[in-house]
């Protein structure tokens, strides 16, 4: 098991499946960003169904230290809901301590 983040070290993750509760019409476009640089990795859509009570997911192969997740939709008059999300998280290397 990973030792949680310090002042002292910084790992480098592993972005592997976001799953949620996702509703709407049209498709959800999942991109992957680097906090720290200009890199991002657009994952495959999930597509929207208005009444769905099962658990989506999109698989991403990401590896940065700081990321962020951004949703989003692309044709006018689309639109999500999350009512959970499940973001599944590996640390696969450790960085250079910083202090």
């Amino acid at each position: 098991m990973a030792k949680a983040n310090t002042v002292k070290s910084a790992f480098i993750n592993h972005l592997g499946v976001i799953r949620g509760e996702f509703q709407g019409e049209g498709n959800l476009v999942v991109t992957t960003f680097s906090q720290g640089s200009k890199e991002f990795e657009l994952s495959a859509p999930i597509v929207l169904i208005e009444d769905s009570d099962e658990y989506s997911e999109t698989l991403s192969g990401f590896q940065k230290q700081k990321m962020q997740v951004e949703f989003a939709t692309e044709v006018m008059d689309e639109w999500f809901n999350v009512s959970n999300i499940i973001v599944f998280i590996k640390p696969v290397a450790s960085g250079y301590p910083l202090g």
